[in-house]
């Protein structure tokens, strides 16, 4: 089984509880992801980090888990909020062009986490930032070396691998 845990949330809970999802139905069988969320009442859980693999769920949105295994059930309610999703299209680019991806993403000041070197996710809470996001990674994603998505988008089909972004 491979876990994806989110070492440093987008937002710290003030009860801090990991609520697993079955990556299965998103085409990644044997994969699990560990949301970091804020308990506010028993069984129901505000999602405090940002999703890398975990579609349909995002930064802020009401859940449900059993206590007794705080395995994901459903959402009881959606934030709105929007996640862009990335990865380098070549791992080996990771290593030398993290860095300054990192400090580009740091610059806008929009909450971001990142998946080990490859793989990050961006807080969208408006139109303004996800324009301003997509602009300032443009030259990466045009020369092919960043592939990104933005959930949730309606028209989308999230079975199978999304955007290449395997774990």
């Amino acid at each position: 089984m491979i876990t994806v845990r989110h070492l440093h949330p987008a937002c710290e809970p003030k009860i801090r509880r990991i609520v697993r999802v079955d990556l299965t139905p998103n085409g990644m069988p044997g994969k699990t992801e560990e949301l970091c969320c804020d308990e506010v009442a028993p069984g129901k859980y505000v999602v405090c980090c940002l999703p890398f693999f975990a579609y349909g769920i995002a930064f802020g949105d009401l859940i449900s888990a059993p206590a007794e295994n705080l395995q994901f059930a459903s959402v009881l309610r959606h934030s709105g909020l929007r996640t862009l999703r990335a990865c380098f299209v070549e791992h080996s680019l990771a290593a030398t062009l993290h860095e300054p991806v990192h400090a580009i993403l740091s610059s806008l000041r929009h909450p971001h986490e990142w998946h080990g070197n490859g793989y990050f996710a961006v807080l969208l809470p408006d139109q303004q930032a996800e324009e301003e996001t997509l602009k300032a990674l443009a030259e990466f994603v045009e020369n092919g070396i960043l592939t990104h998505e933005v959930e949730p988008d309606s028209t989308a089909d999230h079975s199978g691998d999304p955007a290449g972004l395997t774990v």
